[in-house]
């Protein structure tokens, strides 16, 4: 707290310190006269050290004018006025009214000054070496040729309490003269309690300081006092702080409204800072202030401007480069620190280029800006709210602030709420980015190539209006720098909304590199692309553990409504959530370009992708010929392409696109033309991979509706391993998987209970249908699909002109409502080790059947029984069908089979049953028929054919099994006991790999090793109860296992690598 001092204790202390005589006198003021007895000059020069000099009050209301002079006062005095309504002192506009010089302490109260002159400081009082104590005093009019209008202070001490200077003027043209008011000259100036400044002014050529001048050294201290409408030519419109490094000016709870700088240059239009200067601001309102250059209210130069809970508004800075500006504050290479509820609202940069509308950090500068307002600033190039061109050595920090409805021009009108230039760097944490408006990009945020760090933070309500493709931004606008936003940010309801505007959220442009990790990017919109984020870096965009959510592009073509990768741009999804996003075109969720995209562990739920042609959907994700991968236990559901011929509602793989799904889930998706959960358009170079992948209750439309999981248009090819497809539905054709005029191979995987309801002959196959192609079919179970429509055909397959090869496959359970419930050829098909059962067809060939005479279709090893149909139950052909043999055929009641000697077929009369199992898992991918002893079909398959069964297992016995499943025991043993399929051996690892393997056993048994080439027996084991069995003499190579008990014995075979 700065002490006060009255008369009265200025003369205890004096008396104290010895300065002045036992007994001061008092020495009255008696007539208004220049000189002479009785005059205010007599009573100066009568006085001695210590005595007070009043005003007699008959003289009140009169004018002492000087005419002879200034007024030296070179000892203590006490100088009390009657009011300054009362007492007035004029120099007559031809003299400084008092010189004060080494006078100890002086102390004047209740007096008006007017009219005084200097040609050169102080105008009307020069003080120098001395402590001069103003209080009530008003000052006017006065005016010096060099600094200080009205007071000059020199090496000493002033302190100024409730009083008033108006209309005075410092004319000196340097830059560090001036001080309309009052000039601090290495002295120390406290001005206090309610003081005002009112139109004065420092007018010389580059005059600064409009009220006060702190120059060289000066140590000022200004509280509760107000500053309004003055003026400065160069600089500091209010005050100009010239001090130097050694100081701190302190403004507390000052007012500063409507002052001014002149355009030489015009920096500060209420306070600047010349050099390294320091200043505290705390409290205190600065508005309506104006610099024709930089820093409408406040500017800092080399030192420390700390700005707390300060109200900083409508002041201008109306420099026209892009490099002027800081409407409210401008930061020239010093630290600027803004806390503590500071608001900084409403203030502008109008000039052609001008930048930071609020705050302008300038090269190397250190910005820091904590718990404060930044509303309703503006700027015409960029930086509405603040705009940092600081470089890349400084990092500025913005801690829980509100910058918000901050707006820029069009020029280019960048940074709604913050822009950055170059290589500067920011962290923005906590507190909210908000309704700010760019006229171009970026509309909260503007990242130059720095690195911007955005934690924590509300990023909402914001808008970019650029019109090219590559303007938008509406959150964040990222211009080759590197992004982080992370931990728990929120970019919500932004908008990029000019006519081509992309990245209604996040736009990364060119060289940029954005990470999102642990935040939201919500409610956000684009015309073009990219509702929530656009990327046209051709570098990495990283969103990990994020969500996307009801995002949206329009109609300018409209891709892209959670992310679109434009170019060649990479991207890396993981443990994401993207959900209720649209596009009007491609990519409700997410869109690729030719770059790389990698989906991990994510759920793509609920996205939209509404373009109306045949080449237009991706209601989840849209491939524009790059790479897509998407992988560990990524779900892709409930999304859709609901445009006129809509096609991929979960994905959609366009031309040269290659597209890898894997271990993840592809679910209740809906496409109106094609391609319920994938559809590939990739064309004949790429091939798509879909391993350990479930596709479940997808479904297409009526237009036409083909392929309710998977639809492959034209040349493309596919490969699917170790993957489920069920519940999925066509209107038309191919319920699971539909193939065009490419290959299409499908392995160890699951196809069950989907549906085709086509109406037409050429349509159906409820689980596969391939259009002219190359289906292969492979170690595959195809089970209860559904063929439904009035003339549609094969319940499980139907070929349609093409080449289909079946091997080592179940197909069962499957219903046709015409022809063939398991198989229809219309075309080519090699059938070989396949159990094709338990079909059923309303019409002709309930396990296979073909019409046309020009079809033909080759068997080898094949069940085909227990079908059931109005005609030909297992087997209707008008077409060519030709016998590899080894096939068992329940019944041929239509005599098309033409049997060779290693076949088995049954009649109408005498069908032959296979004696098999209910479908089960009995291991491998999917579900197969298990052969029951007894059954014709074991050990009379094709005896070179020494393949794997359909579950992985080898060929057991003396020759392979017929259909899909090879028994891994024997039946009968030479003594008449019967082997048990039942007993639970269990032998582990098989293959071994060490020398040890374990045996699990229910009962204690004889385990005898022979070597299968040569029936050598090599190793036995008696009265075994299971365990540890060491293995270590058997060589690499095949072996068969015996294993004897009382009542049984099983037979199964071990390899040994």
């Amino acid at each position: 707290m700065t002490q006060k001092f009255t008369p009265f204790s200025i003369l205890v202390m004096l008396f104290i310190a010895g300065i002045m005589p036992a007994f001061a006198a008092s020495i009255t003021v008696s007539n208004s006269l220049d000189a002479g007895a009785g005059s205010f000059r007599d009573a100066i020069i009568a006085s001695n050290s210590g005595d007070t000099i009043y005003f007699s009050p008959s003289i009140d209301g009169n004018t002492i004018f000087l005419s002879t002079g200034e007024i030296i006062i070179d000892k203590s005095l006490v100088i009390i006025g009657n009011g300054t309504s009362n007492t007035f002192l004029d120099g007559s506009n031809n003299s400084r009214i008092l010189h004060i010089s080494s006078a100890g302490n002086v102390s004047i109260e209740n007096i008006s000054f007017s009219n005084g002159f200097s040609v050169g400081s102080g105008g009307a009082i020069l003080s120098e070496s001395s402590d001069l104590f103003l209080e009530n005093i008003v000052i006017t009019n006065s005016a010096a040729m060099i600094s200080g209008g009205a007071l000059y202070n020199s090496l000493g001490y002033v302190s100024v309490s409730a009083s008033a200077f108006e209309n005075n003027i410092a004319s000196g043209a340097a830059s560090d003269e001036g001080g309309g008011a009052i000039c601090n000259d290495a002295g120390n100036i406290e001005i206090k309690d309610n003081t005002t400044f009112i139109n004065n002014t420092a007018n010389g050529a580059s005059g600064s300081g409009g009220a006060v001048l702190n120059d060289i050294g000066g140590s000022l201290s200004v509280q509760s006092s107000s500053f309004t409408n003055n003026s400065a030519s160069r600089a500091g419109g209010a005050i100009e702080d010239n001090s130097g490094s050694t100081t701190t000016v302190e403004l507390l709870n000052v007012t500063m409204q409507l002052n001014e700088t002149g355009p030489s240059p015009g920096n500060g239009g209420g306070v600047h800072i010349t050099g390294a200067g320091n200043m505290n601001v705390t409290d205190g309102n600065y508005s309506s202030n104006s610099a024709a250059s930089e820093g409408g209210g406040l500017w800092n130069g080399s030192g420390v401007m700390t700005v707390s809970g300060a109200t900083i508004t409508m002041n201008i800075a109306n420099g026209a480069d892009a490099t002027n500006g800081g409407g409210g504050i401008f930061n020239n290479g010093g630290t600027l620190i803004v806390i503590a509820g500071t608001f900084i609202d409403n203030n502008m940069a109008p000039g052609a280029s001008g930048s930071g509308g609020g705050i302008f950090n300038e090269l190397n500068g250190d910005l820091t800006v904590t718990n404060s307002i930044i509303t309703n600033n503006s700027a015409s190039r960029a930086g509405g709210g603040i705009e940092d061109n600081s470089g890349a050595a400084t990092t500025i920090y913005l801690k829980n602030n509100d910058l918000s409805n901050n707006t820029t021009g069009a020029a280019p009108g960048n940074g709604g709420g913050l822009h950055i230039t170059g290589a500067g760097n920011a962290q923005i944490s906590g507190g909210t980015v908000n309704g700010n408006s760019a006229s171009q990009e970026g509309g909260g945020l503007w990242n130059g190539s720095g690195t911007m760090r955005v934690i924590n933070v509300m990023i909402s309500g914001n808008e970019a209006n650029g019109n090219l493709a590559d303007d938008g931004g509406g959150g964040i606008f990222n211009n080759g720098g590197i992004l982080f936003v992370q931990n728990n940010t929120s970019i919500t309801n932004n908008s990029a909304n000019g006519t081509s505007g992309s990245g209604g959220g996040i736009f990364n442009n060119i060289g940029g590199s954005t990470t999102i990790i642990n935040s939201v990017i919500s409610s956000n919109s684009s015309s073009r692309a990219g509702g929530g984020i656009e990327d046209n870096a051709g570098n990495f965009l990283v969103i990990n553990n994020s969500v996307l959510d009801d995002n949206l592009t329009s109609s300018n073509p409209g891709n892209g409504g959670g992310v679109h990768m434009t170019g060649a741009g990479n991207i890396r999804v993981s443990g994401s959530t993207i959900t209720n996003n649209t596009a009007s075109s491609e990519g409700g969720g997410l869109w690729n370009g030719t770059g790389v995209m990698i989906v991990k562990n994510s759920f793509i739920d609920n996205n939209i992708a509404s373009g109306v042609e045949a080449t237009n959907g991706g209601g989840g994700i849209f491939n524009n010929g790059g790479a897509v991968i998407v992988e560990e236990n990524t779900i892709i559901t409930n999304n859709s392409a609901d445009g006129a011929s809509g096609s991929g509602g979960g994905i959609f793989n366009e031309v040269n696109g290659n597209l890898t799904v894997d271990e993840s889930i592809v679910s209740s998706n809906y496409a109106s033309r094609a391609g319920g959960g994938l559809e590939d358009n990739s064309g004949s170079a790429t091939t798509v991979l879909i391993r350990n992948t479930t596709m479940a209750e997808n479904q297409t439309g009526s237009a036409p509706g083909n392929g309710g999981a998977i639809h492959i248009t034209g040349a493309g090819n596919m490969h699917i391993e170790t993957s489920d497809f069920y519940l999925n539905t066509a209107v038309q054709e191919g319920g699971g998987l539909w193939n065009g005029s490419g290959v299409m191979t499908v392995s160890n995987s699951s196809i069950t209970e989907n549906t085709a309801t086509g109406p037409l002959t050429d349509d159906g196959g409820g689980g596969l249908f391939n259009n002219g192609g190359t289906l292969e079919i492979f170690r595959t179970t195809v089970a209860g699909n559904f063929a439904t429509g009035l003339n549609g055909n094969g319940g499980g397959v139907h070929n349609n002109n093409g080449n289909v090869t079946i091997t080592r496959s179940t197909i069962s359970g499957n219903t046709s409502a015409s022809n063939a419930g398991g198989v229809f050829n219309k075309g080519k098909i090699r059938l070989n080790a396949n159990t094709i059962v338990n079909n059923t067809a309303m019409n002709n060939g309930g396990g296979f059947a073909q019409n046309l005479s020009t079809d033909s279709a080759a068997f080898q090893s094949n069940i085909i029984a227990l079908n059931t149909a109005t005609s030909g139950m297992d087997l209707s052909s008008s077409g060519t069908i030709i016998s590899a043999g080894y096939n068992l055929i329940g019944q041929d009641d239509a005599s098309i089979f033409a049997a060779i000697a290693t076949d088995i077929e049954g009649t109408f009369a005498t069908p032959t049953d296979p004696q098999i199992d209910a479908l089960a898992d009995n291991g491998g991918f999917g579900k197969t028929h298990a052969l029951v002893c007894g059954s014709p079909a074991i050990n009379t398959g094709n005896p070179s054919d020494n393949s794997d069964d359909q579950r992985g297992f080898e060929v057991f016995g003396l020759s392979r099994d017929m259909g899909s499943y090879e028994l891994q025991e024997e039946c009968f043993t030479p003594d008449g006991r019967l082997s048990s399929v039942l007993t639970p051996v269990i032998i582990y690892p098989n293959p071994a790999t060490s020398d040890v393997i374990s045996i699990t056993l229910t009962e204690l048994a004889d385990v005898r090793i022979y070597e299968i080439t040569t029936g050598k027996l090599i190793l036995e084991t008696k009265s075994f109860d299971g365990g540890a069995l060491n293995i270590s003499l058997l060589p690499a190579g095949n072996y068969l296992i015996e294993i004897v008990t009382q009542s049984s014995i099983e037979r199964l075979s071990l390899v040994v690598i």
